[in-house]
């Protein structure tokens, strides 16, 4: 679990030195964790080892409220933990803290090397991109998720053997050679390697959520295949690495405990509220955000609300459990 602790407090006058001071810092701390684990979140997002410490000034106005607050020393070296921190704690007020006095708060923030939820609020967005689960933020390593955004027109180099699913908008895809398809909510579409465009409808912006495996054969797709708008979709077309179906969980059912030796899990929630839960730890899941279990290590979901989920092995296999217990269309 993550954790993120007061180390201590440098300062010089006597109110930190009867420890008054330092024990409200102490009580700020604890009434504001989430909002202070949630600054911390979006770099957890991008990679679960980073941690360290920041050290963020405080400046006292009227009655020890917090009117300046400015990073001293940031470990991290992240500018957006930096800014989400300062205007967090400006605010903030300290008992016993006089007019113009200042204080460094130091807060500690611990990696979660077993991380397996990231929501996509908390990814930074690079051009069209968003990379949602992966390598540095999941531990996955046979494939890897993410959020493409589209306005207008654009040109996207997909990776070879990766599967689209379109999340909302719509549009169509177009290759070099001419070849097109349609792009709508809730359709799955393969693009060709080497270089799309992707034409978004007027007023209208595509989100599509692109899944990549990592290993794969060298054979290429030579036009554009629209899968079609369909519950549950096998990707074989190209290679035989990659599984990806849509499962429906209603309020109070489970996808239940599950261990693959081989095979790693991703699952994006298209609809609905649950609980992820790997290896006894639980996180709360809803739409948008996506769990990455890489293989060896137990999980299941349960669904709070009814659930509407995008499940992916790399490579395939572990469908075969899921057909047997109804969670698949028998012919998929």
């Amino acid at each position: 679990m993550v954790v993120l602790a007061m180390v201590g407090l440098a300062h010089p006058s006597a109110a930190i030195a009867r420890g008054t001071v330092g024990a409200a810092l102490r009580r700020l701390v604890r009434q504001e964790y989430s909002a202070l684990h949630a600054c911390y979140r979006q770099i957890l997002a991008q990679d679960r080892s980073r941690g360290g410490t920041v050290f963020v000034e405080l400046e006292a106005g009227q009655d020890g409220r917090v009117v300046k607050a400015r990073v001293v020393r940031n470990e991290l070296e992240h500018a957006g933990l930096a800014d989400c921190l300062t205007t967090l704690t400006r605010g903030w007020r300290i008992p016993d803290l006089q007019a113009q006095a200042k204080v460094v708060l130091p807060l500690t923030f611990r990696p979660d090397k077993g991380q397996f939820v990231v929501h996509s609020a908390d990814v930074r967005r690079v051009g069209m991109h968003s990379a949602l689960l992966n390598a540095k933020n999941v531990g996955i390593t046979q494939s890897s998720m993410s959020l493409l955004s589209v306005k207008g027109s654009a040109v996207v180099k997909p990776h070879l053997g990766a599967l689209w699913f379109v999340l909302e908008g719509r549009g169509r895809l177009v290759s070099k050679a001419g070849w097109a398809a349609r792009l709508r909510a809730g359709e799955v579409v393969m693009p060709r390697v080497g270089g799309v465009r992707v034409e978004a409808k007027r007023r209208s912006l595509l989100k599509i959520l692109t899944i990549s495996p990592t290993a794969h054969s060298s054979k290429k797709a030579r036009r554009p295949l629209r899968l079609g708008r369909i519950k549950t979709f096998q990707y074989s077309a190209v290679d035989k690495s990659l599984f990806a179906g849509v499962v429906r969980l209603k309020a109070g059912q489970q996808l239940s405990a599950r261990t693959h030796l081989s095979e790693d899990t991703l699952i994006y929630v298209l609809k609905g509220k649950g609980q992820a839960v790997v290896e006894g730890r639980r996180r709360a899941v809803g739409p948008g955000t996506g769990v990455g279990v890489s293989a060896r290590r137990e999980y299941g979901l349960q669904a709070t609300t009814a659930m509407r989920v995008v499940v992916v092995y790399a490579p395939r296999g572990p469908e075969r459990r899921l057909r047997r217990e109804g969670l698949l269309s028998p012919t998929q």
